[in-house]
């Protein structure tokens, strides 16, 4: 729109991000160091990113990512030359290469709604006042004519929600029109494309050789709003002398109720499989459901798979979640994974939350492990915040199916966090097991310093550390 912002252009600059750490556990010491280098202009930003080490077994400095970055707000894309990661789409994997990226990316424009816009309509009988809420809170307010009106483009909010319009006349008579919306990110406005294009060498071996590349990978994906409540999706992707697959996915917007994900995809590498799945989501004031599962074949593989020889067949998992008001939030989850070699595994998991009002927050998970064995775990945790930054809580978990160690562990803990500027910090927690952690951080204008201790299982270990960064700009 016209008065969306305007972009600054900026002059030429640099930036040095660094984290910094050194550690002894018992007799070993080790240093180790990442840093993010950085220069900027009108063309764009040049990255590049180390990491170092230093140990007994290892002295070595190694290169993560080099890239150009360019940014094109007019066009909300983004264009990227050198390391980077691929675009998965609803279906695919993504793969860390080396060449060419371009695509969309709405962040360039933040006023963006990517997602449908409502509109309001009725009809004023006389010269009235036209209000319009989404779930309570006022969005738009115009003056209009007698006869029929439409507001449109209102921005919504995410899930389930209640928009009124109220007409006011001037005695002050109102008309109030109620209508109720669902809507959600996985759905483009009508019109409104995402696409991303990659092509370039699959990077082999990160973080453990500088420069390790293989084969040409390319991966396209390209996603558009047919209509408010029905958005496309197709996806590509290769790798040579590894596996290709191709494939579509869609979501459809059921009335009220929700929306619905359907995906379709066939790819291999000797043998040609496919892919399909299904899911759910409705997120409401009062219930949020959320469920889907995936099956492939045998044959089917993509990027990453051509050398596993225990491929994934079926993956599903959902959860249902309940706003209990006063009662706090309660939380049933469920999650499947089975490979064509190996044992199905569950995991079946209840949290609840709840706030205490002056006496803080209490939340207490369950969950429940299925594959070659089971394992059991309960945790509750009790948190006070009290004064500024401070924070005390006490937190009890329970594990019956613990082999060896301990069962039960009560950890009590006192805490102030950072602050937004200048200042100090700490952590100071104990166990009933005998562990023990104390982390004590200075943060100033430069970056951020800091001394931890812990204990764990008999044994001691210190770390210092050092974060921030330096930039020079045209400003200093």
């Amino acid at each position: 729109s016209p008065d969306a912002p305007q972009v600054t252009k900026a002059d030429l600059g640099g930036f040095v991000n660094y984290d910094l750490f050194g550690e002894q556990v018992d007799d070993q010491t080790s240093l180790g160091s990442i840093l993010d280098i950085g220069v900027f202009g009108s063309r764009g930003v040049v990255t590049n990113s180390l990491i170092g080490r230093h140990d007994d077994d290892r002295r070595e400095v190694l290169r993560l990512d080099s890239t150009w970055t360019l940014d094109l707000p007019e066009r909300l894309a983004t264009l990227r030359v050198g390391d980077a990661i691929s675009a998965s789409g609803a279906w695919g994997r993504s793969a860390r290469f080396g060449g060419v990226q371009f695509g969309t990316n709405f962040a360039t424009q933040p006023t963006l709604v990517t997602t449908p816009l409502l509109y309001a309509q009725g009809e004023a009988i006389v010269p009235s006042t036209v209000d319009v809420f989404v779930n309570g809170r006022r969005v738009a307010s115009e003056e209009v004519l007698p006869g029929p009106f439409t507001i449109d483009r209102l921005p919504p909010i995410t899930g389930a929600g209640q928009m009124q319009v109220v007409v006011t006349d001037a005695l002050g008579r109102q008309q109030i029109i109620a209508q109720p919306y669902y809507t959600g990110p996985t759905l483009l406005r009508a019109g409104l494309s995402e696409y991303s294009f990659e092509a370039g060498a699959i990077r082999e071996d990160y973080a453990l050789r500088s420069n390790a590349y293989g084969d040409l990978v390319i991966a396209g994906t390209f996603r558009r709003g047919i209509t408010d409540r029905f958005t496309a999706e197709v996806h590509a992707e290769g790798q040579a002398g590894g596996a290709s697959a191709a494939g579509v996915d869609t979501a459809w917007q059921l009335g009220k109720l929700g929306i619905l994900t359907l995906t379709a995809a066939a790819g291999g590498d000797d043998e040609i499989g496919w892919l399909g799945g299904m899911g759910f989501e409705h997120n409401g004031r009062q219930a949020n459901v959320f469920a889907r599962t995936q099956y492939a074949t045998e044959d089917f593989a993509q990027l990453g798979t051509s050398e596993q020889r225990d491929r994934p067949k079926q993956r599903s998992f959902g959860g249902l979640g309940f706003n209990l008001g006063h009662y706090g939030n309660l939380q049933f989850s469920y999650g499947q994974q089975t490979n064509w070699s190996s044992p199905t595994t569950e995991t079946i998991g209840l949290s609840h939350s709840v706030t205490l009002g002056a006496y803080g927050y209490l939340g207490f998970v369950a969950s429940h492990t299925i594959s070659d064995g089971s394992s059991t775990d309960f945790f509750l945790n009790w948190t006070m915040p009290f004064g500024d930054r401070h924070t005390a809580a006490l937190s009890l978990q329970y594990s019956p199916d613990v082999s060896a160690g301990e069962e039960f562990e009560a950890v009590a803990s006192l805490q102030q966090s950072l602050p937004a500027d200048s200042g100090t910090g700490y952590y100071v927690g104990l166990s009933s097991t005998e562990n023990a952690q104390l982390d004590y951080f200075v943060q100033g204008n430069a970056g951020l310093v800091g001394v931890q201790y812990a204990r764990r299982n008999g044994t001691d270990g210190w770390r210092t550390n050092a974060t921030g960064g330096l930039a020079i700009t045209g400003a200093g």
